[in-house]
């Protein structure tokens, strides 16, 4: 009898110690989101910018009072990287929202996890939270918070060289985060925010090095520390290409000199060309201010994701890349893009375009 009384309370204490990870908290959905929270894995640094429902591992109901909880024993014992997020209502796609109204945060887990997430903001749902628990979250979500602040530096209107000069600054920021994370998983997520890796090799391949030697040490068998090193590998081999000519080991360098160069005398050449239009331009946007004074009740006035669209598409990106820009699918940008079109009552990009900006010079003249 005493036999199987130690079994019993050893076979309790087996079933207490079974890992279970637990997230929950509060988010202050409103009457245009479903009240349902999902958990989506990540399994490469890749998926950091994909949204997918097939993706998703658990959801919970969001109760009236905001609250949540999910919780799980099926997760990978290593750490791994998990998109937190709600959808709007009639939208059984996974779409991602601007900073304005963001609808999901990333985080790190594994079957030991147990941290709370509550939302700060009634409008952006999770672009700003309190997360208590995990200190790696705490510093994670730090990243996630102060990376749009940074990089919202860049759709300022101004010239070239100031915006090359913002972009090298986020680059600096992100590469200084990257560097200093104790956990370099958290290092690896904003590594992946630098928006052109690439090029950024040629010129500081020993970050790169140095952070992949890190990551081994840290995490060896990571499958993100797998897909680094594939990442490094196309780099390695980028830069043999670009380098391999004969005596000249530092042809790259001359390359971007020569680019660099050619770059500024072009700035040079449009800074005079723009004095000598000064005057036209005066005189032609007068005209198209005047042009527009009957049209200005007839358009219909845009929604914010068709202005970010707009944005960008006076930026020349296509529309795949406004997918990847803002985090939507490809169809709903086109949507947008058809949408633009009839509002503004053109039937091409250019002519879109030509119109936008007429509207902005318009808005601009009216605020002075």
């Amino acid at each position: 009898m005493k036999n199987i009384l130690i079994f019993c309370i050893l076979s309790l204490f087996s079933l207490n110690a079974v890992a279970a990870y637990k997230i929950s908290g509060k988010i202050n959905v409103k009457n245009s989101w479903q009240p349902v929270v999902y958990l989506a894995t990540l399994n490469s640094p890749d998926d950091f910018f994909v949204a997918s429902p097939d993706f998703i591992i658990n959801s919970a109901n969001i109760n009236p009072d905001g609250t949540f909880t999910l919780n799980g024993d099926d997760l990978p014992d290593d750490l791994r990287f998990y998109r937190l997020y709600v959808n709007r209502n009639r939208e059984s796609a996974v779409e991602f929202y601007p900073e304005s109204q963001k609808n999901y945060i990333h985080i790190l887990l594994n079957n030991n996890s147990k941290i709370n997430i509550e939302s700060l903001d009634d409008q952006a749902i999770l672009r700003h939270v309190k997360i208590t628990g995990s200190p790696d979250n705490i510093i994670l979500n730090r990243f996630q918070e102060e990376f749009p602040n940074h990089k919202e530096q860049l759709y300022k209107e101004q010239s070239p060289v100031k915006n090359n000069l913002v972009r090298s600054s986020l680059d600096r920021y992100i590469k200084h985060f990257a560097d200093t994370c104790r956990n370099t998983l958290i290092g690896l997520f904003a590594i992946y925010h630098l928006e052109n890796k690439e090029a950024d090799f040629l010129y500081d391949s020993r970050f790169y090095e140095n952070f992949q030697a890190k990551l081994h040490a840290q995490y060896p068998a990571s499958p993100y520390t797998g897909k680094y090193d594939e990442l490094i590998k196309q780099f390695v081999g980028f830069r043999n290409v670009v380098c391999a000519q004969p005596d000249s080991k530092n042809l790259w360098k001359n390359v971007i000199i020569s680019i660099e160069t050619a770059l500024i005398l072009l700035l040079i050449f449009w800074i005079i060309l723009l004095k000598r239009k000064t005057s036209s331009l005066k005189q032609e946007s007068a005209l198209i201010l005047d042009s527009l004074k009957n049209e200005e009740e007839s358009i219909e006035p845009f929604t914010t994701k068709e202005r970010q669209i707009l944005d960008l598409i006076i930026q020349n990106k296509s529309n795949k890349e406004i997918a990847q820009e803002l985090f939507i699918e490809l169809s709903t940008v086109k949507t947008h893009v058809n949408n633009i079109y009839r509002r503004l009552k053109v039937n091409n990009r250019q002519d879109a375009i030509k119109t936008y900006k007429s509207i902005l010079l318009r808005e601009s003249s009216q605020i002075r």
